[in-house]
């Protein structure tokens, strides 16, 4: 077991006594070939923890139990918890008590039916998240810096590859920190630290950039390219510049064309002070297309940044936020329940980007009340 971390912040060793169980849970079932199943969020960040997570449990235990499945909605249901345990049952395993690790996902309202059934079942769970920590739900080992002081600038890629390292010592992986942190927009002196580490190995802050951005477009087909994006991610310096020059080209055609599509169809205006920016997204919600819906609505958010923008992209059933609202997007989502207890809202995020879900019927209603809150005019 690797005991030193890439960066010895001061999250890692207030965690570290988590990530240590969580370890030895990983080492012991992998060394003893009990079924894994590793569930990350399909973004890069998640990609970063997911990725070197399932590198060093292959390692130790020559990949015969192993099994990795991104997510596309950042929850988990009942629905894949219920898959997960189908296939933990499997013959093959002999009846081997399994675990099911999530990172970048796990501390959201919508993640406790499907942690509470895992529960029901005696699969033991290990949460690998930074998002905002949730005491629901029930966790075998709960790993979140919001739990030790921190907030979501340390990502889950961070913490998953320094536990990856703590089970196997292995190489490659110490510009994935830095890499999540780029693709989740972290600020702070972690990220900076963990980002001198990836320079000092080859990966600037623009070809971490354009890494990033190939990742992206890889991770929006439908069936996950998944050798493609470990190749990417874990191959030689040389495979990746290569797989850098044909991918990263065509990803930043389609976001400059979609940057230039929501500032043409954006409606921007001043409530209480603030650019408030809404976007209809039903145009760019198209299930092969690039960017997705919300990296469309983050795309005219970055765009805007320097007037300290709310930036609403509004769906049919859904509301994707981004910026600093008067109060958080999970206290929102709180607010809206208890106002429309019947629209089925659900939702939630980071203190500056989350989306919210409601019945199609009721959109005029829910959105009109998110746009009173922020003194839009009718």
């Amino acid at each position: 077991m690797i005991t030193t971390p890439i960066v010895n912040t001061q999250i890692f060793q207030k965690l570290k006594p988590v990530l240590t169980e969580a370890a030895e849970l990983l080492k012991q079932a992998a060394t003893t070939e009990s079924p894994i199943t590793i569930r990350n969020h399909g973004d890069c960040d998640g990609y970063c923890g997911g990725l070197a997570m399932e590198e060093a449990l292959i390692q130790l235990s020559r990949g015969r139990s192993v099994n990795r499945i991104s997510l596309r909605a950042p929850n988990y249901s009942i629905g894949e918890a219920a898959s997960d345990i189908r296939g933990q049952r499997s013959p093959r395993y002999y009846g081997k008590k399994g675990i099911i690790l999530l990172i970048d996902d796990g501390s959201t309202e919508g993640d406790v039916p499907g942690l509470d059934l895992l529960n029901i079942y005696g699969v033991p769970s290990i949460v690998v998240d930074h998002h905002p920590a949730s005491q629901e739900g029930t966790r075998t080992v709960y790993i979140n810096p919001y739990l030790v002081g921190g907030n979501g600038d340390f990502t889950a890629g961070m913490l998953g590859v320094e536990l990856a390292r703590m089970i196997y010592p292995i190489l490659n992986v110490e510009h994935l920190p830095a890499l999540s942190g780029v693709g989740d927009k972290v600020k702070g002196s972690d990220f900076e630290a963990y980002l001198s580490v990836a320079e000092k190995h080859g990966y600037t802050k623009d070809t971490l950039h354009k890494l990033y951005l190939s990742l992206d477009y890889l991770a929006s087909f439908r069936r996950e390219p998944t050798t493609v994006l470990r190749e990417l991610l874990l191959g030689t310096k040389d495979k990746q510049e290569r797989m850098i020059g044909l991918i990263f080209p065509i990803a930043h055609r389609l976001v400059e064309q979609r940057l230039a599509a929501v500032r043409r169809l954006a409606n921007i205006t001043e409530a209480k002070g603030r650019c408030v920016a809404r976007l209809e997204i039903n145009g760019f919600m198209d299930n092969n297309g690039f960017p997705a819906a919300g990296r469309s609505v983050g795309l005219l958010y970055e765009d805007l940044k320097d007037k300290e923008p709310i930036v609403l992209g509004v769906g049919g059933s859904l509301l994707i936020i981004r910026g600093r609202l008067p109060l958080t997007i999970n206290k929102l989502v709180e607010e809206l329940r208890l106002a429309f207890p019947d629209s089925q809202i659900n939702g939630g995020g980071h203190e500056v980007a989350g989306t919210i879900w409601f019945i199609p019927a009721d959109k005029p209603r829910i959105v009109g009340y998110v746009e009173n809150l922020l003194g839009i005019p009718k």
